[in-house]
């Protein structure tokens, strides 16, 4: 079974924390503050940091707001299929992914595939993820692109989508009409871009 997440999205640039989603509500319709948001929620020091960046300064290139999702590898059973895109993209905001070192390849196959805005990957230095919301988020002169990550293929995404909803190498096999050698092929792929073991991604 497919996992749809609908944890609440909450705006985080003031103290009130308004449900996004709710479109048809005049007071986020009417409300002047930029919206920014982290999604899922529960991080409490990628939330920090975010804010402590962007919340309150300088006119940004987006006009209505942003998410930041927190893209980690123990979150992994959320983005292995587009459900959580067309979730947040209800709200109408630009999504930017802030992923871990584990996560990039899968972030970057959603950068190539999808409306996401683009990904700042946290193996990078405060400095350097300083300078790529700078680029990103201000559009700010002497800001600095993502590095480039070697992204997952479409069948290495329905490989995980199987595998974390708990289907063996073989049922994968028959799900997706391919050999068992060919499955081994692509977990093996994972594991170099990733950098974790098939066992290691889903236990977080």
């Amino acid at each position: 079974m497919r996992i749809i997440t609908r944890e609440d999205l909450r705006c985080a640039s003031c103290k009130y924390g308004c449900q996004l989603l709710n479109r048809s509500n005049e007071v986020i319709n009417r409300c002047p503050i930029q919206k920014i948001a982290i999604w899922p929620d529960g991080n409490h020091y990628l939330k920090k940091g975010v804010l402590s960046l962007v919340a309150g300064r300088y006119e940004t290139v987006f006009c209505k707001g942003c998410i930041f999702v927190d893209f980690s590898v123990h979150r992994l059973r959320y983005f292995t299929n587009n459900n959580w895109l067309d979730y947040l993209k209800s709200t109408g905001l630009s999504i930017i992914i802030v992923s871990d070192r584990p996560m990039g390849p899968l972030a970057a196959y959603w950068s190539k595939n999808s409306s996401v805005y683009s990904v700042i990957y946290c193996g990078s230095s405060i400095e350097r993820i300083k300078k790529q919301i700078n680029f990103y988020y201000y559009g700010l002169k002497g800001g600095v692109a993502s590095k480039k990550v070697n992204a997952l293929s479409r069948e290495e995404v329905s490989f995980l989508d199987l595998a974390v909803n708990g289907y063996s190498l073989s049922l994968i096999a028959k799900k997706m009409n391919l050999d068992v050698k060919k499955i081994y092929n692509i977990k093996e792929s994972v594991r170099r871009k990733t950098g974790r073991s098939l066992n290691q991604l889903l236990s977080g």
